[in-house]
């Protein structure tokens, strides 16, 4: 046999199984990897997108993200720090409905905040229209609430409503019911940032 030849097959056979090991090892790292930051960002649940609310002047900067709103507080009890399907699915009907009355756009994320508030804060510029939107987030490990509010929701939505909705989500926290004081936060959010009825003149008074 050809010593160069010989010398190939033996360092070359190695060196390429070595090569196949490496690979074996390393992408299903790669991708369990990927599969947890998605796992982390899926605990966000969001309604539809908003709707043109007639109560809400027209932005001057449309698109650029406007200074937010909301409240931020702590609670004293405990609950899940993430969401059952069944849960999941109730806080689904929860945040649409929540869009259906207002027009605004609904999130709700239940998880940890590593960042705290501007955690939370970041994950409200991530939804579709962040002006329009409305985030409710919970952090059972740091046991921390937090509403975030658009530019446009905040005219409708002042910081003392949204404060108002911590004190109801905190009373059901503190005897762990989760999804009822997102379900009683979120429809009181809705039903005060509810474009005004108008009154047409040929109705009574």
């Amino acid at each position: 046999m050809n010593p160069v030849l010989a010398l190939g097959l033996f360092v070359g056979i190695p060196l390429g199984l070595a090569a196949v090991i490496a690979l074996a090892v390393m992408v299903p790292r790669r991708y369990s990897g990927a599969d947890a930051s998605v796992g982390e960002a899926g605990g966000l649940i969001t309604s539809s997108a908003a709707v043109p609310n007639p109560a809400a002047l027209p932005s001057v900067e449309s698109g650029r993200r406007e200074v937010t709103g909301g409240a931020h507080g702590t609670y004293v009890g405990d609950v899940a720090d993430s969401l059952s399907s069944a849960q999941r699915q109730d806080v689904e009907r929860i945040v649409q409905l929540a869009r259906d009355i207002c027009g605004y756009e609904f999130g709700v994320f239940v998880g940890e905040q590593s960042a705290g508030r501007e955690s939370a804060e970041a994950m409200h510029a991530g939804m579709h229209d962040p002006n329009s939107a409305v985030l409710v987030a919970v952090d059972a490990k740091a046991r921390t609430m937090d509403i975030i509010t658009g530019s446009r929701v905040h005219r409708s939505l002042d910081d003392r409503t949204c404060e108002f909705a911590l004190l109801t989500l905190h009373s059901s926290l503190q005897v762990g019911d989760l999804v009822g004081g997102v379900r009683d936060a979120v429809m009181l959010l809705a039903e005060h940032s509810r474009a005004p009825r108008t009154l047409h003149l040929d109705e009574p008074v």
